[in-house]
């Protein structure tokens, strides 16, 4: 797998460890007494992870981290499962946002920066001419 890694263009080096991110900053929200700042407002680990909100971003974290995988092996449900992972991840900030009382106006701003996102992620991976070499070729 290291040697795909290597054989990845770099876009999808960068997409296929994102996951990382969303991982991150998940394991450090479990650690006890810490807290994380959402849309501004600082939020306890505890409130978190009962508000649901932990759980929904491990679970994204975990979706992105197969679907890394299987563009690690170049399986054909790679991109696929990338964009759904992605949807999912757009769909817990909205929920996490929605959760912690932010306002009508970030709720539709992240709606559309996702939506955009999502977009330009989906006109990559079946688009670039590299990244279809990369699944192509084996």
């Amino acid at each position: 797998m290291i040697s795909n890694f290597i054989k990845m263009p770099a876009i999808l080096k960068l997409l296929s460890v994102c996951f990382l991110v969303v991982l991150s900053f998940s394991m450090y929200s479990m650690t006890p007494g810490t807290s994380v700042v959402i849309f501004g407002s600082e939020v306890s680990a505890l409130q978190w992870w009962t508000s649901g909100s932990g759980l929904v971003s491990f679970i994204t974290a975990i979706s992105m981290m197969f679907a890394s995988m299987l563009m690690l092996r170049r399986s054909r449900y790679g991109r696929l499962a990338y964009i759904f992972s992605w949807l999912a991840m757009d769909l817990s900030i909205i929920f996490v946002a929605s959760s912690f009382g932010s306002g009508v106006g970030i709720l539709i701003s992240t709606l559309s920066n996702s939506l955009i996102t999502t977009l330009l992620i989906i006109l990559y991976l079946y688009k670039s001419a590299a990244v279809k070499k990369y699944f192509l070729n084996d």
